[in-house]
C-alpha cells in the first residue's frame, strides 16, 4: 500500500471521489481508539456512506492495519515502537 499525507478538500477531492466509486473505507487512527471505521460522513446536507462489514465493524484494509498494530502491542511482531518489560 503507497501511503500519502496530504490535506482532502470536501467537494473538489472527497465528494468526487464518491461519486466516481473511488472511496473504499474510511477510517481514522490514534492512541485512544487504535483503528475505527467511519461508515458516513454528513456534509452540507447530504450523506456520504462507506460500507464496513458489520461482523467486525471494519473496512478490509482497516482491519488488517488494526490487527499489526495490536500484534505489535502486545508482542507478537517486534517493533522499535515496543520495549518488553
Amino acid at each position: 500500500v503507497q501511503v500519502a499525507e496530504r490535506s482532502i478538500y470536501m467537494i473538489r477531492d472527497f465528494v468526487k471521489a464518491m461519486a466516481e466509486g473511488r472511496v473504499l473505507e474510511l477510517f481514522g487512527t490514534g492512541t485512544a481508539v487504535n483503528v475505527v471505521s467511519i461508515n458516513k460522513i454528513h456534509f452540507r446536507g447530504d450523506d456520504y456512506e462507506v460500507k464496513v462489514d458489520e461482523a467486525v465493524g471494519l473496512g478490509p484494509f482497516a482491519g488488517r492495519l488494526r490487527q499489526q498494530l495490536q500484534d505489535i502491542q502486545h508482542g507478537a511482531i517486534p517493533h522499535e515502537w515496543m520495549e518488553p518489560v
